[in-house]
């Protein structure tokens, strides 16, 4: 079983940092351990199981809420309720 916080390592690598899998692996070849990509793999397919439906609903929200107004400067401002900024 891995620990949850070598799970999130792995997790933010590959997606936050845009590490893949098989530099992760070199990685900790290097620092003196072992840790092959089919266990990476089988450590992300899980969560992604867990976390996509959550992920989706997030982007679901996103896409229904208002957009905000740009101004002429490119400042990003909320929308008033005459429209009037």
């Amino acid at each position: 079983m891995a620990d949850p916080s070598a799970i999130a390592h792995a997790i933010v690598s590959k997606y936050d940092d845009l590490l893949p899998l098989h530099r992760q692996e070199g990685i900790s070849r290097r620092d003196g351990f072992t840790l092959p990509r089919s266990t990476l793999c089988g450590w992300l397919d899980p969560t992604e199981k867990v976390l996509g439906p959550i992920v989706d609903a997030m982007f679901h929200d996103a896409k229904k809420a208002p957009k905000p107004r740009r101004r002429c400067d490119g400042r990003v401002g909320p929308r008033s309720q005459e429209g009037r900024v």
